[in-house]
Order: C-alpha cells, then structure tokens, then sequence
C-alpha cells in the first residue's frame, strides 16, 4: 500500500548502532531513489510487532530460528557481521542467514569468481587477516586450532544438533568431540576474545577432555590476532564460526560441525550430519578452486561499511528486496 505521497513504507525491525551508523542512512537513501521509505525501529520491544505490522523490513538476527521468519511470508532483508571479515562489512541477503542463506539455496557457491572480485578477496585477506590468499599461510606441522565461539550464537543454536541432541553446553560439546578423536595430538583451544565469560564458566571442566598437548590460547594474554594464530597452526575445527569462512584465505583446512553458509560448498570439511566423519579429518586437502568460488559468493554478499551508494545500488540481495517492495502494489 502507498502513502498519500506516493511511496512504500518498509521498516528496520532492529539494526545494532555499528549498522545504523555506517549503513543504515545509505541504504535508506537508495530506498527513497526507489519511492521507499524505510523508518528505523530502535526497540527491541516492538521487534516481533513489526513483523505484524509490516510487509517489508530489513533486520539483524536476534536469535529466532529461520522458519519463524519463513512462517511471517514477508519480504526481507537479512543483514549480519561479514563473513569474510567482521571488520570490513557487513553481510546482507535476501533468502536468510547461514544455512538458510542464497550461497547455500540457490548454489552461489557454484559461480564463477571475476578478475576484480579475486583482487578484492586478496586486499581483504592482506589488510585484515594479515596474509596473503591461498599461499599456505599456515603451518602444515602446527598443532590444531578449536575455534570456540559464544554459546548461544544464534548459527550454535539453530545449526548444530550435536550438543541439543545431548543437551550439553556447545563448548563442553565441541571439546568433547575433538578429544574424543584428537586427545593425543597437539590441540590449542581459542575461546571467543570478546566473550570470555562463557569459557571461564567452564573451563573447570577442562580436565575431563584435555590431553597432555592441549593448551588454551587466551588473546588478551597471547596477543595474537586470528590471522596470526592460523599461520601457526595445521588445522581448525569449529561449529560454524565466522573464522570458518575468513581462514579459508590462507588455504588452511577446516573442519565444520554444525551448519552455515559453506553448506554443500565443499569449501570446508563438513561434518554436520555424520561427526564419524571427523576421524577422517587428517586426510582432507581443501579444493582451492571451490573455495575461492565460496569465497567469491560471500564477497557479493559483503557491504563495506565503506562503500558508495553504488554499491548498495548494484547488490544483487538488495535489488531482488527493492523490486518486492513494490510486488503486487496496486498504484
């Protein structure tokens, strides 16, 4: 329905103050060039009364799985942290998040990777991460890296059924799969930097699954970046966090246990339906040519917080939720 001057309303269901600050505005100028008018929300209160009230709406997750929002049939643009670095952008797409994303629904991850886009993942891996692109950045002989993340991260939640199945903590799930097959081996554990309280909850525990070699990379005393702890290491096992997706660039492999946007990508060793599989780990070499084509396809999906309205524009993601705005609109 228009208003009397003509336009599309739509609505921010929420947005964290990072993305209202760098994003928000131009996207909101894009929506105007289209007749749109996209009104923020800022209360988390009236989060699922906007779903009601509107037909159109741009979000952040706040941890509700993907078919309430399927259930809603309501045009949507989901936006996240990017993948391929938190610190460069953000992640926008039409279809959902993680699993649920258009890189696994309609196969990005099959896509040719142009010139233009292999020199923007190799300034991204250079100034973030540090290395360059899929020049063995890491150390074949090093030990393993579990990459924990928070324990109620909504991809931990919705996308990994191991520790619901067992009705365990997912940091308690995760340590006890990879000691389960790898106690003997040299394994570091990095806990999620910006969330230690989850870990010091916890690591009590710590006896029950470390083996002689294991040890405990805490940032704030080691320093070291993610980018730095991946060069010294040979291998990495995660649920599904985004270092999943960011360490891909140094070539290192990875092993997935729960599920994400590198679904059936090949990209990383995925394990989210047979952990037997685990035990198979040491054998797997990552396909570079489909991990660049993942790579390629998480890269259409990533704004700089950056970037000219151009580059809202011209994003595949935002073009299909611009043209559904005006679906079925009678004017």
């Amino acid at each position: 329905m228009l208003d009397d001057e003509g336009y599309i309303q739509s609505q921010v269901a929420y947005l964290p103050g990072n993305i209202k600050k760098h994003f928000l505005q131009k996207l909101q100028e894009v929506c105007l060039e289209n007749c749109i008018k996209l009104e923020p929300n800022y209360s988390m209160r009236q989060y699922k009364p906007n779903f009601t009230k509107h037909d159109n709406l741009v979000t952040w997750g706040v941890k509700l799985p993907q078919a309430w929002y399927n259930r809603k049939h309501k045009n949507i643009l989901y936006c996240e942290n990017g993948l391929l670095s938190q610190h460069a952008g953000i992640y926008v797409d039409h279809r959902g998040w993680f699993g649920d994303s258009s890189i696994v629904v309609d196969k990005e991850y099959e896509d040719d990777v142009s010139a233009e886009e292999d020199a923007e993942m190799e300034r991204i891996a250079k100034k973030w991460l540090k290395f360059p692109i899929f020049f063995g950045s890491y150390d074949p002989k090093g030990p393993i890296l579990v990459a924990l993340q928070r324990q109620n991260d909504a991809p931990v939640r919705h996308h990994y059924k191991h520790a619901h199945w067992k009705r365990e903590n997912p940091i308690l799930s995760i340590l006890r799969i990879v000691s389960e097959r790898f106690k003997d081996r040299e394994v570091i554990v990095r806990p999620h930097p910006k969330h230690m309280n989850d870990w010091y909850k916890i690591e009590h525990r710590m006896p029950e699954f470390f083996g002689d070699k294991w040890s405990v990379d805490i940032r704030d005393k080691t320093k070291l970046s993610i980018g730095e702890r991946v060069k010294r290491c040979s291998k990495i096992i995660t649920i599904n966090s985004t270092v999943a997706t960011e360490a891909l660039y140094s070539g290192i492999p990875i092993a997935t246990l729960g599920g994400g946007s590198f679904n059936n990508s090949g990209a990383t060793f995925e394990c989210y339906h047979d952990l037997d599989k685990l035990k198979d780990f040491d054998d797997f070499t990552p396909d570079s040519d489909k991990v660049r084509r993942y790579l390629g396809a998480v890269l259409r999906h990533q704004i700089s917080y950056r970037c000219d309205l151009d580059t809202i524009r011209l994003n595949k993601s935002i073009r299909f939720w611009l043209e559904n705005c005006w679906d079925g609109v009678e004017y």
